[in-house]
Parts: structure tokens; C-alpha cells; sequence
């Protein structure tokens, strides 16, 4: 079961690597409760690279406002083609309206609660760090199990009152 698990995790991460290396898809972290309940802070989400013309209501895109990025969703469609978007915890909508071309991404995927992992792994001190907490936890002694101990030539205690068990 287990193995099932962490295979199916690693071909998750597999698959995203490739559409973020391949398709030019972007991984975001939601640090803002904007989007609550739908993007909690701190979920990971995976963007795809969108023209706004496509971008239909209900649709979470991102763009820049105030030079920061923001991810929001569409909730009109103006004639001119223009979107207003708003968070779905805000109580009132964006300040003004998008062009198309604003319209920098399209959410595809969040995943809850991964996004800070993954925005911490891409400091550039993570690495170092990772290395020295494996080397640490080399050095944590581990409990020796029955198989370790018969392996190294000393025989099986049985706890007191049990009865032996024949080979």
C-alpha cells in the first residue's frame, strides 16, 4: 500500500515537473486569504500561461496590480472584452478592470497547504540546509530490530512468559 502511494506521489511530482519545464506552466504559493475558502493561504497552485481573451467567468487568473502578483477570479466579462475580477473573500471587486494581455496565467490545479514546502525549497539557502539535516539524522542511533540483532549473531530474546517458538 504504501509503495502504491509513494509511487503514485512521485508520478504526480513527475508529470508537474514536465508540465512546468515543458508547457512553461508556473507554480505559484497563495499567500493571502483572497481566494478563501477555494485557495487557502499557503496552497500550491499550477498556472498555465493564458491570453485573457479565453478567460470565461469563473476563471482564476493572475495578473499584476500595483506590481504584485495577484490571483483572482473573473466575475464579468464586459463587452469590450475587458474582465473584472475579485477574490472570493473580498467583498467588492478589483479596482477597475483587465485588458486581455494583462491576464498573465490561468489556475489549472492547487494542491492545500504545499505551497510555503515548495516556496521554501526554492531559497537558495534550502539546499545547504537539507544536506546538513540529512547528515544529522545519519548520526541519530536507531533502535536495533530482531532481524539486526540475529544478523549480527546474537539470538532472540523472547519477552518474559512467552513461550519459545521452534525455527
Amino acid at each position: 500500500m504504501l509503495t502504491a502511494v509513494v509511487g503514485l506521489a512521485l508520478a504526480t511530482c513527475t508529470a508537474v515537473v514536465g508540465m512546468v519545464t515543458f508547457l512553461d506552466w508556473e507554480l505559484q504559493e497563495v499567500r493571502s486569504g483572497s481566494m478563501a475558502p477555494a485557495y487557502e493561504s499557503g496552497a500550491l497552485l499550477l498556472t498555465r500561461p493564458a491570453n485573457g481573451l479565453q478567460s470565461q467567468v469563473g476563471d482564476v487568473v493572475s495578473f499584476r496590480l500595483d506590481g504584485r502578483l495577484v490571483t483572482h477570479r473573473v466575475i464579468e466579462l464586459r463587452p469590450d472584452r475587458r474582465l473584472v475580477t475579485q477574490g472570493d473573500a473580498n467583498l467588492t471587486p478589483d479596482p477597475g478592470s483587465l485588458a486581455p494581455n494583462q491576464v498573465e496565467s490561468t489556475v489549472v490545479l492547487a494542491v492545500p497547504r504545499v505551497g510555503r514546502a515548495v516556496t521554501w525549497l526554492d531559497q537558495p539557502w534550502a539546499g545547504p540546509v537539507l544536506v546538513v539535516a540529512g547528515l544529522l539524522l545519519l548520526r541519530v542511533p536507531r533502535r536495533r530490530g530482531r532481524h539486526d540483532r540475529q544478523r549480527a549473531g546474537r539470538p532472540h530474546q523472547a519477552p518474559a512468559g512467552a513461550e519459545p517458538q521452534l525455527a
